[in-house]
């Protein structure tokens, strides 16, 4: 009677809970330390000066470090006033021009900016004295002030550090973030399981599919706390108040733990002790001892047993845990958190936990424990996203889980065919949806299983025949084989063969492959550069500075070494501003001019070839010849050593949503958001063009461009026989993005039998042979320089440079001819 009763109020007590911790999170949400504010734009506006005597550089010292002490104090996401000109620019507008309060206010409605601060410096006595006044730019009324004094620059500047400035401008402002909606949506769909429990209802996949969804916020929550590693100026990025920017990381990781985890872990009780007991999970746990180990094994000795027990573990195990552990070990076997050069070996038993609980699981059990993988494996894999823009996170998971809803209902179906098939048509279907996830605007095909296995250079030179896809595809069906190993009774050999065949024979092809390399004829001198600097953060002057410093030092290494630099080559927009804008006639004295003349002419005094990343202006042809070019790029260029353009590269394949939205005028709504976030508007290139230097014409894929192998073949296509890829991996403030990006775009490498060198912001920069072997190498986030003796490419094509993407093709058609007959059967069957 007392067993009855305990498990009859085991659910409506659990509902009580579930209601109790749903009200009480609403109401935090509104009331206590933890509740919801959101963090308003700001933007600076010009200086009056009362008699201050301070030259134009020190005034742009001043309001720097006014950005920084408001940004830094957390309540705010600062505009600086150096975005705010460039966004005067083709207007033909200047900040000069913008000298009093109402038109600075205008201007920073304009910009969808909710804060201006107006500054008057004077000097009194012999001190400077600062005075700030804080304005909504919505109702237009002041907010707050404060006045600041010193005997000089120096410290006027230090004493906006102080708590007095976070007192007087700290203020939060109350309201929801987008994020903070799917919040609500969740706790109303914790009140609605807890209705269903009430009503004696179960709520299996219901409560599945809450934990699902409770636990990839929760890790949203915690990573996106990550933006409060931001220094001042990667807190620029102004976003229109729609967001709440973490003031300390470990305080809002608490914050985020506070928020969730009281919710999800009664999920997780119900989901574990369905029936009220601990010995309700726990039970039969001897039968997998009595099962696997016995002492009267069945004939075939303890091997035949193996079965029964994998079988009986599977049957105790949830199928969220299968899920949650393949996706642990997928991000463990990729460069990660826990490991930046990753677990190779782990890639090839990935997979396996997943594989087996969906195989004998029913199809919403196979459902949830997919999508535990994917959420954890996506949320894990791409955490860094967090600070490269307040939008880029968001996108990255909604993207990619999007993308695994689709893929779902097929996976599922093939994991729970009968039969042995599946051990072909799952690894098939996977790289068909791996190789769908690169195509069009939305493409990232970022994580892939089979980049896992960079450091293993035998097994990846296969992807010489078939791209990076062959490589996952045999590292995936080798965990299905395995899996259907551990749980077959009968015809174990021939799936024992086929396992063991999926790591012979790539790996015999790659040492006849390494062994019949030739000798390079040739070489190529590379001097790569880092300068450890975001160029979205720091002064174009300084950046300049490091860039040449470090330029030189690696072209004087070389000479007493008795060589020669053939080229040298600066990370993604290392020089900022335009080159071919700023060198025009007209703009002669103006500050980037000197700039630009200054690296040109530095180029010039070394005889040598410099490629840069850079930005670049085109006209629309429909609209003539104008003084400001209407269309950005993100580009490249190659400089002579006489100091002379002589090609650019325009970005073809941007980021979605950070770098480029194509539907402004389809959907102006959503570009109304984006441009709140103050997302880059570039404009994709067309030319598949390629840099001609004198010993080698090379392509310059900028950024995430080197993990599509499409589109760099192409460009080997077209005859290119040198990778140079160009990134600002900074702004991740993580090695492990740049280590998951180089170890990407070193398949480009085998897959073409082209070298390739990276020269990044932070790190990787390296350099590679042909056959993906790892040269050289620099240390993240560590200013620094690389010379390298690139071997020359061999001659001729890889069959992948030849026919492109045709092992996903040719898996996309045969799946299809799959699916025709077995349709064909059934109705065939039926009549």
């Amino acid at each position: 009677m007392t067993t009855y009763t305990g498990r009859n109020l085991f659910r409506p007590a659990l509902s009580l809970v579930l209601v109790l911790f749903a009200l009480g999170e609403a109401l935090l949400a509104f009331y206590g330390p933890i509740s919801l504010t959101r963090t308003p734009s700001l933007m600076v506006a010009s200086f009056s000066r009362g008699g201050a005597a301070l030259s134009d550089s020190q005034m742009e010292e001043l309001t720097r470090s006014m950005e920084a002490a408001f940004a830094t104090a957390g309540s705010s996401s600062v505009k600086p006033q150096a975005l705010v000109e460039e966004y005067l620019m083709p207007s033909g507008r200047s900040l000069t021009e913008i000298d009093s309060r109402e038109s600075a206010m205008e201007l920073a409605r304009e910009l969808g900016v909710l804060r201006l601060v107006q500054p008057i410096l004077s000097a009194w006595e012999g001190e400077l004295a600062l005075y700030l006044w804080l304005y909504d730019t919505v109702e237009g009324e002041p907010i707050s002030s404060e006045s600041f004094r010193a005997s000089n620059l120096s410290a006027l500047m230090e004493s906006l550090k102080g708590p007095e400035f976070a007192e007087a401008f700290d203020i939060p402002v109350p309201g929801l973030t987008p994020f903070d909606y799917s919040f609500f949506l969740f706790l109303a769909l914790e009140l609605l399981l807890a209705l269903l429990l009430l009503l004696r209802r179960s709520g299996g996949l219901f409560n599945q599919g809450l934990i699902i969804l409770g636990s990839t916020l929760y890790l949203f929550a915690f990573f996106f706390a990550r933006n409060a590693n931001m220094d001042y100026v990667q807190r620029f990025v102004a976003h229109g108040g729609g967001l709440k920017m973490a003031a300390d990381t470990a305080s809002q990781q608490l914050e985020a733990a506070l928020r969730f985890l009281p919710l999800i872990i009664p999920n997780l009780v119900l989901y574990l002790f369905p029936g009220g007991y601990l010995h309700c999970f726990f039970a039969g746990k001897k039968t997998v001892q009595d099962r696997a180990i016995r002492s009267n094994p069945p004939a075939g000795g303890i091997f035949a047993s193996i079965p029964a027990a994998v079988e009986s573990v599977m049957h105790h195990t949830p199928g969220l845990l299968a899920g949650w552990l393949s996706g642990l070990l997928y991000t463990l076997s990729l460069p990660s958190l826990f490991r930046l050069q990753g677990v190779p070996a782990l890639s090839f038993v990935a997979l396996i936990p997943l594989f087996l609980f969906c195989r004998r699981a029913s199809r919403g059990g196979a459902a949830a424990s997919v999508m535990a993988f994917a959420s954890l494996q996506v949320m894990l894999v791409n955490f860094w996203h967090s600070t490269y823009s307040y939008v880029s996170l968001p996108f990255t998971v909604l993207l990619s889980l999007a993308q695994w809803l689709i893929f779902l209902p097929v996976l599922v179906w093939l994991l729970r065919r009968p039969g042995r098939g599946w051990i072909l048509t799952v690894p098939s279907a996977w790289i068909v949806f791996d190789w769908l996830r690169g195509m069009g605007f939305l493409a990232y095909p970022w994580g892939m299983l089979g980049t896992a296995l960079y450091p293993w250079t035998l097994f990846i030179q296969v992807a010489s025949l078939t791209g990076v896809w062959g490589v996952s595809w045999l590292v995936i069906a080798f965990n299905a084989a395995i899996a259907e190993l551990l749980t077959s009774r009968e015809r174990r050999r021939p799936l024992l063969t086929g396992a063991a065949s999926l790591l012979l024979i790539p790996l015999s092809f790659g040492a006849v492959t390494l062994a019949l390399a030739p000798e390079p004829a040739d070489s190529l001198t590379v001097l790569l550069v880092q300068h450890n600097r975001d160029p979205r953060k720091h002064d174009y002057a300084e950046s300049l500075d490091a860039l040449l410093a470090l330029s030189e030092d690696g072209l004087t290494e070389a000479a007493e070494e008795g060589r020669t630099v053939d080229l040298v080559a600066w990370p993604e927009t290392a020089f900022v501003p335009d080159i071919r804008f700023w060198m025009r006639p007209g703009n002669e004295g103006r500050p980037r001019r000197k700039l630009a003349e200054r690296m040109l002419s530095a180029v010039d005094s070394r005889d040598t070839w410099l490629v840069t990343g850079s930005s670049d202006h085109t006209r629309l042809p429909e609209e003539g010849d104008t003084d400001y070019p209407e269309i950005s790029h993100n580009s490249t260029y190659l400089i002579s050593p006489e100091g002379e353009i002589e090609s650019i590269y325009h970005k073809i394949k941007l980021v979605p949503f950070t770098e480029y939205f194509p539907f402004k005028e389809e959907l102006p709504a959503v570009y109304e958001q984006l441009d709140k976030f103050d997302v880059t508007d570039w404009t994709p290139g067309s030319e598949y063009l390629l840099h001609r230097h004198p010993k080698a014409s090379f392509t310059t894929p900028i950024c995430f461009e080197d993990i599509m192998p499409g589109h760099v073949r192409r460009f080997v296509a077209e005859g290119a026989r040198l990778i140079v890829n160009v990134s600002n991996d900074y702004w991740s403030l993580s090695p492990v993005e740049g280590m998951q990006h180089g170890v990407n775009g070193l398949f480009r490498a085998v897959e073409n039998r082209v070298p390739l060198v990276r020269a990044t912001t932070s790190g990787l920069t390296l350099a590679a042979d042909p056959w993906g072997r790892i040269l050289d190498t620099l240390r993240f986030f560590e200013e620094g320089r690389l010379l390298a003796e690139i071997p020359e490419a061999p001659s001729g094509m890889t069959l992948y440079a030849l026919l492109g993407d045709w092992f996903p093709l040719l898996l996309g058609a045969l799946l299809i001819i799959l699916v025709v007959v077995r349709v064909f059967v059934y109705y065939l069957k039926k009549e």
